[in-house]
C-alpha cells in the first residue's frame, strides 16, 4: 500500500489510543508511541485480512479501515507528543513532533504491507490462487497472528517506559505471546512453507524483526558520531519479502547527510537495494579510542584479524567465522575531530549474507578503557533505558550477543557491535544483465551493430601504426535525455532498465599496426583484436597512446577503443555535481551502465563478419586485418578497473588484462592523489567530515553495480547466468601513486588469484609483516589462472592510512631509488609497468587460447625502469 499521510494530524485521536497522561511529556509521548503503534498494526492487519478473506488481494489504498486505522494512529502521537523535546527525549530526534505521526503512520502501513506479502505472496495475493478451504484458512491464520503478535509486543515493551522493567520478566512474556502465536497457527496449518516460503519459526522471527522497524527512530543511538553510524548497518533497513534478499534498505531522509545550503541526500536509490555492499567500509568512533593500544588489526598485519583475541571483528552469523580486515582511523580532511575509525574487508564478503561487528575493548592513548556509548552499555549490561525505539530493538541485540558468543566473543568485553546483510547478487547485477541479454538477444541478435567509419589516418611513422581508424557505432539506449552527459537510466515497469528502439552513438578508435599487414600492403597478416579502456575521465583518444601503439605493433594486436561512457572526460561536471549534492551520485552511477555496454557492443564489431572486417578501413587487399578467433581485452588505471566489471558480465572475452587496476572506490578514493582536487570541492559542499566518510560508505552500496568490487567473485568462478569464468592478469604498480595497490590485494583474495614470487626485490622495505598475506604464489611458468604481478619502480611503500603518497622531488633522498621511469613522471609509478617491454610480452602471451601467464622477469622480482 501506497499512502499519502498529512504532516499534521489535526484531529482528535479515538478512544482506542487513548492514554492517561503522566507528569513527564517524554513518558506520554512514548507510551502514546508504544500503543498507538501497536494498535494501529493490529487494526490495519484486520481490515487488510477482511479484503483478502473476501476478495482475495489487497486492499485499496483508499480502504477507509486501514486509512483510519493509520489516521487514529498518528493523530494519538501528535497529541502525546506535545513539542520537540518530548519527541528527542523519547529517541526520535531529528524527528520535530508533528513529523514522529507521519513516519510512525508509515510504519505502521509498511509492516502490515509486509505481513501480507510474505502470507499471500505481495498486493494479487498470489498465494491463495487456487487455495482450498484449509490452505486458505491456514494463511488467514498466519496473518492474524503475526498482526496480533507485533501489536502485543510492542504493549511488552511499551511496559518499560518511564519505569526500571524487570527485563527477564518482559522476556517471558514476549516468549509466552511468541509460543501462543506459533500454537495458533500451528493448529490450522499443517504445512505452513510449501503454502508461503517459510514456515512459522521463520514467520515469528520476521514479527520480530518488525516489532523493532515498527517505532525505529531515524537515527541509530548506539554511536552519537553521525546520525548514520554506526555504519554500515542493518537498523537501517526494512523485511522485504518481495526482495530478493528478504530485506530492503531503508534510510530516512531526515537522517542524511546535508551540505552546506541544507539541502538533505535523497535516500530514494539507495532504499530501492536489498543489503549493503559485499565491499564494505564499517564506520564507528569515540575520538578517545586509540587503535594501536587497542591492538587492533592494522592495514599491515591483517591476518591477526582472524585470531580469536583480535578486538575488531567481522563474524560470518552463521558461522562464526572471522573475516579478512584490517581497522584504521580517516586520515583525510582538515579537522582530526572529525576523522572516523574505519574497518575494512580484506577480501570481499558473500553476496546475501548477513554479518556482525564486534568490537571488543577500546583503549585510549595512555592504556585506560574507553567507555562505550550508553544505549550499547544497555544492551549489553541489560538495563532498561526507557526510550520505546530503543527496548524495542533489545530482543534483536540479545541476538547478537548470542551469535557472538557462539562466535567466542563474550558480550561483556564489547564496546559496540552491529549487524548488517550484504546485498543480492540479483541486487548488484541485474541491470546490465539485463541490458546485454535485451541488446544481443533481442536487438542485435547474430548482427553487428550499424557503424561509420569518419577518418583513415596513415601515419608517417613506418613500422608502428599502418592505420588510425576512427568512427562511431550505434549501441541500444537505456538512458534518459538521449543518453546526453547528466542522464539516468530509463526504467521500464518491471524496473529494469528499457530501450525504446532508440541507440546511444558511440565514438571509437582503432589501431592497425604494420604488422596485420605485409611491409604495409597485402597480404594482410591478420592481428589478435583487443579492446583497449581508458584511464580515468579520458576519452577513445587515449587508444593511441604511444605505449598502446607500441604494443600493437609489437605482438600484432588491433586495438580498438571508446569512451567509458557515465565515466570519461564529458562526465567530469556530473562527478563535479555529486560533490556539491550527493543526491547526484546514482545519476552517475546509472550512466556508467551504458559505458559497459559500449564496449561490449565495440567487441562484437570486432568479431562479427558483418562488422570491422566488412569495411575497406580494415582491410588491406580486400582481406581483413583482424583474426576473429578470439577477442582480448587491455586497460590501465580507470580502465583497469572497469576492466574488472566488463569481465564480470562479456560472453566474448576468456582474457583480461587490467593495468594498475584495483576494486572498490570507497577504498580507493581517499587513497588517490587524483581525488584530490574533488575532494577540494567536495569538503566546500560538505564541510563535516563525518558527513563525508559517511557519504562514501554510503555510495559504495549503489556503486557495487559499476565498481568490480560487486562483481569479484563472479568473475573467474561462480559467474553470472550465460558468462563463461575470466582468467585476469593483474599489473600492479608498487607505490602507485593514483590506484592503491592494496585494493588489488582484496580482489586477489576474493577472486583466488595467485602471485608472482618473488613479489619484491630482496631487501626492499614494506611495513607488513607478511606481504601479500594470503595470496598464493604461482607454483610453476606457464601458470594456467589468474595472477597478479608487482612491478617495481623503486618507489617506497605507500603510507599505511587512508591517504596517497606524497611526491617525491629531486631533492629528496628516495629520489635516486627511482627509476627513470618513475622520475619522468612526477615520482608516480602508475605509468610504468605498461611502458616495459617485458610487461608487453607477457600481457601478449596472456592472449592466447588458455589466457596462460608466462614469467617474463627471468625468475626474478619485476621490475619497470623504463620510461
Amino acid at each position: 500500500m501506497t499512502r499519502i499521510f498529512p504532516a499534521v494530524f489535526g484531529f482528535i485521536f479515538t478512544a482506542v489510543f487513548s492514554i492517561t497522561a503522566s507528569a513527564d511529556p517524554i513518558v506520554d509521548c512514548q507510551v502514546a508511541g508504544g500503543k498507538a503503534s501497536g494498535g494501529c498494526i493490529k487494526k490495519a492487519a484486520k481490515a487488510s485480512l477482511n479484503c483478502f478473506k473476501k476478495t482475495g488481494v489487497a486492499c485499496a489504498d483508499s480502504d477507509p479501515k486501514v486509512t483510519a486505522a493509520i489516521s487514529d494512529a498518528g493523530a494519538a502521537i501528535n497529541s502525546g507528543c506535545i513539542d520537540d523535546a518530548a519527541v528527542a527525549g523519547s529517541g526520535y530526534a531529528p524527528l520535530t513532533a508533528s513529523e514522529l505521526g507521519q513516519r510512525l503512520g508509515a510504519a505502521c502501513d509498511r509492516e502490515v504491507d509486509t505481513i501480507a506479502a510474505t502470507v499471500f505472496g505481495g498486493p494479487t495475493g498470489p498465494n491463495l490462487v487456487g487455495a482450498d478451504k484449509a490452505d486458505t484458512g491456514c494463511m488467514l491464520t498466519a496473518a492474524k497472528e503475526a498482526g496480533k503478535l507485533i501489536a502485543k509486543r510492542l504493549k511488552l515493551v511499551g511496559k518499560c517506559v518511564g519505569k526500571v522493567c524487570d527485563l527477564d520478566k518482559i522476556d517471558n512474556a514476549i516468549d509466552k505471546s511468541s509460543t501462543k502465536a506459533t500454537e495458533k497457527i500451528n493448529k490450522k496449518c499443517t504445512d505452513l512453507a510449501s503454502l508461503i516460503g517459510a514456515d512459522t519459526a521463520g514467520l515469528i522471527a520476521q514479527a520480530e524483526e518488525q516489532v523493532m522497524t515498527a517505532v525505529a527512530s531515524p537515527c541509530d543511538p548506539m554511536d552519537e558520531t553521525d546520525c548514520l553510524m554506526p555504519a554500515t548497518n542493518d537498523y537501517f533497513s526494512v523485511v522485504d519479502p518481495l526482495a530478493t534478499s528478504g530485506r530492503r534498505l531503508n534510510y530516512a531522509s531526515e537522517a542524511m547527510p546535508k551540505n552546506n545550503v541544507d539541502v538533505s541526500v535523497d535516500p530514494t536509490a539507495w532504499n530501492r537495494l536489498d543489503g549493503h555492499s559485499v565491499g564494505p567500509v564499517l564506520l564507528y568512533d569515540d575520538q578517545s579510542i586509540d587503535l594501536d593500544v587497542s591492538g587492533a588489526t592494522p592495514i599491515t598485519d591483517i591476518a591477526t584479524s582472524l585470531g580469536a583475541s583480535a578486538p575488531v571483528a567481522i563474524i560470518k552469523s552463521a558461522t562464526g567465522e572471522r573475516q579478512l580486515l584490517w581497522a584504521e582511523r580517516d586520515s583525510s580532511g582538515p579537522n582530526a575531530d572529525e576523522r572516523v575509525l574505519m574497518v575494512r574487508v580484506g577480501a570481499n564478503l558473500e553476496n546475501e549474507t548477513r554479518y556482525i561487528a564486534a568490537i571488543g575493548p577500546m583503549r585510549d592513548a595512555l592504556d585506560a578503557p574507553v567507555t562505550s556509548n550508553a544505549i550499547f552499555a544497555a544492551y549489553r549490561d541489560r538495563t532498561t533505558t526507557q526510550q520505546l525505539p530503543v527496548e524495542a530493538r533489545r530482543h534483536h541485540m540479545e541476538k547478537i550477543f548470542d551469535s557472538l558468543q557462539s562466535a567466542g566473543i563474550a558480550r561483556e568485553t564489547l564496546f559496540l557491535a552491529w549487524d548488517f546483510s550484504t546485498q543480492s547478487i540479483e541486487s548488484t547485477n541485474a541491470y546490465l544483465l539485463h541490458m546485454r541479454n535485451d541488446t544481443f538477444d533481442n536487438i542485435l541478435g547474430d548482427s553487428a551493430p550499424a557503424f561509420t567509419v569518419t577518418s583513415v589516418a596513415e601515419p608517417s611513422t613506418v613500422g608502428e601504426i599502418f592505420r588510425q581508424v576512427d568512427g562511431t557505432f550505434e549501441v541500444p539506449l537505456y538512458l534518459t535525455d538521449g543518453g546526453a552527459p547528466k542522464s539516468d537510466l530509463r526504467f521500464g515497469p518491471d524496473g529494469l532498465p528499457v530501450n525504446e528502439g532508440d541507440f546511444f552513438t558511440a565514438n571509437f578508435r582503432c589501431l592497425v599496426p604494420y604488422a596485420a599487414t605485409t611491409g604495409g600492403g597485402a597480404p594482410a597478416v591478420p592481428g589478435r583484436p583487443s579492446l583497449y579502456g581508458h584511464g580515468l575521465l579520458g576519452t577513445f583518444n587515449e587508444t593511441s597512446a604511444s605505449h598502446v601503439r607500441a604494443f600493437s605493433q609489437e605482438h600484432n594486436l588491433i586495438f580498438c577503443g571508446t569512451d567509458w561512457t557515465g565515466f570519461a572526460n564529458e562526465d567530469t561536471a556530473t562527478a563535479v555535481d555529486v560533490l556539491r549534492d550527493f543526491s547526484n551520485f546514482p545519476k552517475f552511477i546509472g550512466r556508467q551502465h551504458q559505458g559497459v555496454l559500449n564496449f561490449m557492443v565495440l567487441g562484437r564489431l570486432l568479431l562479427a563478419p558483418d562488422g570491422f572486417a566488412s569495411d575497406p578501413a580494415f582491410q588491406v587487399g580486400g582481406q581483413s586485418v583482424i583474426d576473429p578467433a578470439a577477442l582480448y581485452y587491455d586497460g590501465n588505471s580507470q580502465g583497469g578497473i572497469l576492466g574488472g566489471v566488463l569481465a564480470a558480465f562479456s560472453q566474448d572475452i576468456d582474457c583480461f588484462s587490467l593495468g594498475v587496476p584495483g576494486i572498490n572506490y570507497s577504498t580507493l578514493l581517499r587513497r588517490s592523489v587524483d581525488f584530490d582536487d574533488f575532494n577540494t570541492v567536495f569538503e566546500f559542499f560538505y564541510t563535516n567530515g563525518v558527513s563525508r566518510s559517511v557519504m562514501i560508505q554510503l555510495a559504495q552500496k549503489i556503486w557495487d553495480k559499476t565498481d568490480p568490487s560487486g562483481h569479484v567473485r563472479h568473475v573467474t568462478s561462480d559467474t553470472y547466468p550465460n558468462t563463461p569464468a575470466k582468467k585476469i592478469l593483474y599489473q600492479v604498480a608498487f607505490g602507485d601513486h593514483q590506484v592503491a595497490p592494496v585494493t588489488v590485494e582484496v580482489a586477489a583474495r576474493s577472486n583466488g588469484a595467485h602471485i608472482h614470487t618473488p613479489a619484491l626485490v630482496p631487501g626492499k622495505v614494506v611495513p607488513e609483516v607478511a606481504p601479500y598475506y594470503d595470496i598464493p604464489a604461482i607454483p610453476s611458468y606457464p601458470f594456467d589462472g589468474s595472477a597478479m604481478i608487482i612491478w617495481d619502480s623503486g618507489n617506497p611503500a605507500p603510507p599505511t592510512g587512508n591517504q596517497p603518497p606524497a611526491e617525491i622531488t629531486d631533492v629528496d633522498p628516495e629520489w635516486t631509488d627511482l627509476s627513470t621511469c618513475a622520475q619522468n613522471f612526477g615520482s608516480d609509478p602508475h605509468e610504468c609497468p605498461r611502458r616495459q617491454v617485458e610487461a608487453r610480452s607477457q600481457k601478449s602471451q596472456f592472449f592466447a587460447s588458455t589466457c596462460p601467464i608466462v614469467d617474463t622477469c627471468s625468475g626474478a622480482a619485476c621490475l619497470a625502469p623504463n620510461p
